[in-house]
């Protein structure tokens, strides 16, 4: 790159761990080459954040208390001004909101490149969020999939970090043409079977049963119902095994009411849950509606097999009866069979094939990439504005 490349990083929250979206974001915050400059426009931010970052008003999302969005028009001419002032090469946005729009409709006006990473796959939550009235829920997903198709059709890079998620923003009509499959990694450093502390458990449980982990914001998206079916049909088999939940969030309360035999361990910072990672004996997850599955990968890197739905851009991640098993997603018996025969076999016929099938998922290696497609594609608006 000859002349610094300037990007504008436009996110409502920039909160550090805060979820997997948040992850990826810092991971490529925290990886800017030399020759990249980076001005980010936020709502809520922490202290994770060592940028210049402008605070743009925002306010709680009314049904999900665990996340807040941004208000740009609150502060239009503000936000105008800096960008004026800095010249953005590209502007990328991170979610389809108020602020992403604004951040688009300002780029369209001046002929900058616009780039997105698709974080959420918003139409597979409709299924949760109506699940009291379902006869709303074809004309809903219509609408989001209108929406995101509006979005993402207005971006001139859209990274998906699987196949079966490239394939499901064709399937609502996104362009192919302006998506490129672009993997999440893994730090190694952090996740390894060198965490495994099975005495820690031993301790924490006041038992030796085997132990299934589940890993995630504590939010009923994540077919938290099909995780209680689990535990129930362990309760039913007379608890030949501890389930372990770590994570916070909205549905916590509720699912401590309905699952008082297991272990809440509450919100972990990512040594602590490398740990948990490493010691378990199998990794659970029933969400079906990731664009990939961070926690999926944290637990194979830890050399833990996991049992998870059969669903969404996590499904992909493991190859069957190698690292783990796929299954029906709302099948709690099909979990239960799968669990049964991992331990059969024994955990360590599996973690070699776990810690292999994540050697090459290299954070500096695909925040290498991320900077270069942005340079070309500055290149090329370059080119189309020349001629």
């Amino acid at each position: 790159m000859k002349n610094n490349l300037k990007i504008a990083f436009f996110s409502d929250m920039l909160v550090r761990d805060y979820d997997g979206c948040m992850r990826t974001i810092f991971h490529l915050l925290d990886r800017i080459p030399a020759d990249v400059e980076v001005r980010c426009f936020s709502g809520s931010a922490n202290s994770g954040v060592e940028l210049a970052t402008f605070q743009v008003p925002d306010l709680t999302i009314p049904f999900n208390n665990s996340y807040k969005m941004a208000l740009p028009y609150l502060k239009p001419m503000a936000i105008k001004k800096l960008l004026d002032a800095y010249q953005p090469d590209i502007i990328h946005v991170s979610n389809p909101s108020f602020l992403g729009r604004y951040a688009i409709n300002y780029a369209k006006k001046r002929g900058i490149p616009v780039t997105t990473i698709f974080h959420t796959n918003y139409v597979s939550y409709v299924d949760y969020y109506l699940r009291d009235a379902k006869a709303l829920i074809p004309m809903a997903k219509k609408f989001v999939e209108f929406n995101l198709r509006g979005f993402y059709q207005d971006c001139d890079l859209v990274l998906v970090p699987t196949q079966a998620m490239y394939d499901e923003l064709e399937r609502i009509r996104i362009d192919g043409y302006r998506m490129k499959i672009w993997r999440r990694g893994i730090d190694r450093s952090i996740f390894n079977p060198s965490k495994r502390k099975v005495a820690v458990l031993h301790q924490l449980t006041g038992n030796t049963k085997p132990n299934l982990l589940f890993a995630s914001r504590l939010v009923w998206e994540k077919n938290l119902e099909t995780l209680i079916r689990i535990q129930r049909e362990n309760e039913k088999l007379g608890l030949p095994y501890n389930l372990l939940i770590a994570g916070h969030g909205v549905a916590k309360e509720k699912l401590q009411e309905e699952l008082p035999s297991a272990f809440f361990l509450g919100n972990l910072n990512q040594e602590q849950l490398a740990q948990y990672y490493a010691s378990a004996d199998i990794f659970v997850f029933p969400s079906v509606s990731e664009t990939y599955g961070n926690v999926v990968i944290e637990s194979l890197s830890c050399g833990t097999p996991c049992v998870i739905a059969d669903a969404g851009g996590s499904g992909t991640l493991i190859d069957q009866a190698i690292t783990g098993y796929k299954v029906s997603p709302y099948d709690e018996q099909a979990y239960m069979s799968r669990i049964a025969k991992i331990l059969d076999h024994g955990r360590e016929m599996f973690s070699n094939s776990c810690v292999e099938a994540t050697k090459d998922l290299d954070w500096n290696a695909l925040a290498s990439k991320y900077y270069g497609l942005l340079d070309s594609l500055r290149k090329e608006k370059g080119k189309l504005k020349a001629a």
